[in-house]
């Protein structure tokens, strides 16, 4: 806001005038007798809401959840709240998100009432102030300029509900290649307009959220397959951004080999395609970071 003080001898005259309004316009104002016309910037009353909310639901991480939070203290882009969303982890989670506490500001850690990649994110949602919740798994990587990019997309072509393309955590081929299967499946699916977004990262705005009521906590997996479609239903424009690109973390793979998880998730893809969400069989998904140790390089077996 400006405000216009307007002189003539002793008496002043303020007038108001909305950010937007040409403001010069009040210089061709006629006032009685002789008056000069002065504007004066004043002090904005900022939007205080982050841009960004980033929700991370945790279930003993002790080992990941700090390198994540590394990440994001090397943003580029500031204008950022940090929603921790624990699921009662019997390690030391909480204790390494809280040595955060003075290099996020805005960090925020909370203890879900129940347990559940879902249940957790909707609980962190309900907390989040942001424009956009961008929701990440504890096991992520965030390059430095991950939201400048993803902030400049957002201004310039606001979306509803959006993914990145990944990349994967290691340099083997094997995993390059999984990585390139899934982001072609989920480009396409955008493209009808019925996203699959991962849940390694999934963005949407405070009203698609809110529309789409959260996650389905109901359903055994595909939750964020679920979300996404759902607020493609709903209207929201989806879209699947080649730039920034986001991490997906192979550790399950790596542990339990790559056969079962490929065939499990291959398999919840059909169950999805072909009934939707009337499904509770054969399907099992165990969150949390308790079977996943530090190799020596630092990554996660």
């Amino acid at each position: 806001m400006q405000k216009g003080i307007v002189r003539d001898g002793p008496r002043i005259l303020r007038v108001k005038v909305q950010i937007g309004y040409d403001a010069h316009r009040l210089e061709n104002i006629i006032f009685p007798g002789k008056i000069e016309v002065e504007l004066v910037k004043i002090c904005l009353v900022k939007d205080q809401r982050p841009f960004f909310s980033i929700i991370i639901p945790t279930l003993n991480e002790e080992l990941f959840l700090p390198r994540l939070l590394e990440d994001l203290i090397k943003q580029s882009f500031r204008d950022f709240e940090v929603i921790v969303i624990d699921g009662q982890s019997t390690d030391r989670t909480i204790k390494e998100a809280k040595r955060f506490n003075s290099k996020l500001p805005l960090l925020k850690i909370f203890q879900s009432p129940k347990r559940g990649l879902a249940c957790q994110r909707n609980f962190g949602g309900g907390k989040a102030a942001g424009k956009y919740l961008l929701f990440f798994d504890a096991d992520g990587k965030v390059d430095p300029s991950f939201l400048k990019k993803l902030n400049k997309t957002l201004v310039k072509k606001p979306y509803g509900i959006f993914s990145a393309w990944m990349k994967p955590d290691s340099n083997k081929l094997v995993d390059n290649i999984l990585v390139s299967i899934a982001n072609l499946i989920t480009l396409f699916t955008t493209l009808i307009k019925k996203p699959r977004f991962c849940g390694a990262f999934t963005g949407c705005s405070q009203q698609a959220f809110i529309g789409a009521k959260g996650f389905n906590e109901t359903i055994v997996m595909n939750e964020d397959y679920d979300f996404s479609c759902r607020c493609a239903q709903l209207g929201f424009k989806c879209k699947f951004y080649l730039i920034p690109k986001s991490y997906f973390s192979f550790r399950r793979f790596r542990r339990e080999g790559y056969l079962a998880p490929i065939a499990k998730y291959t398999w919840a893809g059909l169950l999805f395609t072909f009934k939707g969400t009337n499904y509770h069989f054969g399907l099992e998904y165990k969150m949390g970071g308790t079977n996943y140790k530090q190799n020596k390089q630092g990554w996660k077996k």
